[in-house]
């Protein structure tokens, strides 16, 4: 089962990013617990970023501009660092220093980072594997913390499913369609399904709605209001086991089943049930021990304070601009940006 990002998703990447580490010299960026984060590593790893031409087009696909090339956004910076201050407090926690964390385990973590990170192979290998080996403690972290297989089997899955079968699946009736455009076409399934057809390989043959097609048909859990009143009330009448006569809708003609709910027939609601619960678990823990933490933030890079529901580093405000502005000086971002200096090397 694939699983989400952990602990912290910035809002302006496509992969969750955990960074641990740090360079010397400079001044500081954060203290966390009587560590120091170094304004050098903290540039270090903006230069890594704002210099990849792949990942920072996606940033400014999302965020718009992002200002000049020598520079980083003061949110952007925030946000970084915030992700810093999470996983410094999460592998200094009593949890974390106990985690033993394999070469495998950060194969897999730079894998699923590679797979989801536009411009991934361009940044430099020690950066990824920086990235890589904190994202897999954190993996390790959020299973002990939660006590849960974050790869559960299908044993598991089944007895997760009858423990929350109820709250996955209220009605405990499974709805699955065959959209075809014409009433003819529908009366020849019904009937291809009377002599004995099979509803899924119909489904995924001959409906013109593709996605539900490519899952036999299957449009999850049955809930009230939840499709347009022709096709609601068809299917509230069945009970599990029964067939629709051919039900005429704005989108064509659908022969509709309902089946009991069952883990075969769920699979992907209750995998993602499942995951919710883990996140959501850990999510609680984390910000437990966040609550805990000895923060403090260099004021150039803003303050560390609750803000949205969680903690996390709100950027300065810009400095209100005089009625007659005069040109910024060489090397500015104009107030909100952060300069990017010196070298790269670590």
């Amino acid at each position: 089962m694939k699983r989400a990002p952990i602990v912290l998703i910035l809002v302006t990447v496509l992969a969750a990013v955990l960074l641990a580490g740090c360079s010397s010299g400079g001044g500081w960026a954060a203290r966390v617990d009587g560590a120091t984060i170094s304004e050098r590593q903290l540039q270090d790893d903006l230069r890594a970023v704002r210099t990849n031409a792949r990942y920072w087009a996606a940033v400014t696909q999302q965020q718009g501009s992002t200002g000049p090339a020598t520079s980083v956004p003061a949110a952007f910076t925030a946000r970084w660092l915030t992700n810093e201050i999470y996983n410094r407090i999460v592998a200094g926690s009593r949890v974390g220093r106990a985690a033993k964390v394999t070469p495998v385990d950060v194969q897999q973590a730079e894998a699923q980072l590679a797979q989801n990170t536009p411009g991934w192979s361009g940044f430099p290998a020690s950066f990824r594997q920086r990235l890589a080996r904190a994202n897999a403690l954190a993996t390790k972290v959020e299973g002990a913390v939660t006590d849960s297989n974050l790869e559960p089997s299908q044993s598991e899955l089944e007895a997760f499913f009858r423990r929350n079968a109820a709250t996955i699946c209220p009605s405990g009736r499974v709805v699955s369609h065959i959209l075809v455009a014409t009433e003819a076409e529908a009366q020849a399934i019904e009937e291809q399904l009377r002599t004995g057809g099979d509803f899924a390989a119909i489904a995924a043959a001959r409906s013109t709605d593709t996605q539900s097609g490519a899952q036999g048909g299957s449009l999850g859990c049955l809930g009230a209001q939840q499709f347009v009143p022709e096709f609601q009330t068809a299917a509230d009448a069945l009970t599990p086991g029964q067939t629709s006569a051919p039900v005429k809708t704005q989108y064509g003609w659908h022969v509709i089943r309902v089946e009991a709910a069952t883990y075969a027939a769920l699979r992907s609601a209750v995998q993602g049930a499942y995951q919710q619960v883990v996140s959501t678990r850990f999510q609680r823990w984390v910000q437990g021990t966040v609550r805990r933490a000895d923060v403090s933030v260099n004021p150039r890079y803003g303050t560390w304070r609750r803000a949205g529901g969680s903690y996390q580093v709100v950027p300065p405000q810009a400095p209100t601009p005089p009625n007659r502005p005069s040109p910024a000086p060489t090397g500015s971002t104009g107030g909100t940006g952060l300069p990017l200096t010196g070298g790269a090397g670590r």
